[in-house]
């Protein structure tokens, strides 16, 4: 970070950058992004090859997406309406703001076996799911290489 904040102070890196780079840090040391797990539930953003603290930042959040197993963005937005009628990212305003308020934070339900087997395949059969609208409204799917109806159960 040394050289970072010496290459800003001579010019050499747009404030842009230097802002991204800074906020990635300070994401990143809360301990709450796990990017090997991000990666690992979003594989079109490790197909994209885009850094996924990054990724988080700009798209991943609204999708609702989540930074790792520590922390629930919609559980967080749902619990604080004030910060998603900001349309602020959850984890980024429980680093600057939530965690010093005293706000709680709950964790994801346990996605190692997709929730249960038998939700899975209940909703797979059920005519409540829409599959083609589903893969049309969120075309990430496809990328991802997963079924609409899993994409559903970890992240819908």
């Amino acid at each position: 970070m040394f050289w970072i904040k010496l290459k800003k102070r001579l010019g050499l890196i747009r404030t842009q950058k230097y802002e991204d780079i800074i906020l990635i840090d300070k994401i990143e040391k809360s301990g709450l992004f796990d990017s090997e797990w991000y990666l690992k539930y979003n594989p079109d953003v490790c197909a994209a090859k885009v850094h996924p603290v990054k990724h988080y930042l700009n798209h991943g959040w609204r999708e609702g997406r989540n930074p790792s197993p520590r922390f629930n963005n919609n559980a967080y937005l749902s619990d604080y309406p004030d910060v998603a009628s900001a349309d602020m990212c959850p984890l980024l305003h429980y680093i600057n703001h939530g965690k010093s308020e005293g706000r709680i934070v709950r964790e994801l339900p346990n996605t190692n076996f997709i929730n249960s087997i038998f939700d899975y395949k209940v909703l797979k059969k059920s005519k409540l799911f829409n599959k083609k609208w589903y893969l049309k409204t969120y075309p990430d799917v496809k990328l991802a290489k997963m079924t609409p109806v899993k994409h559903y159960i970890l992240h819908g």
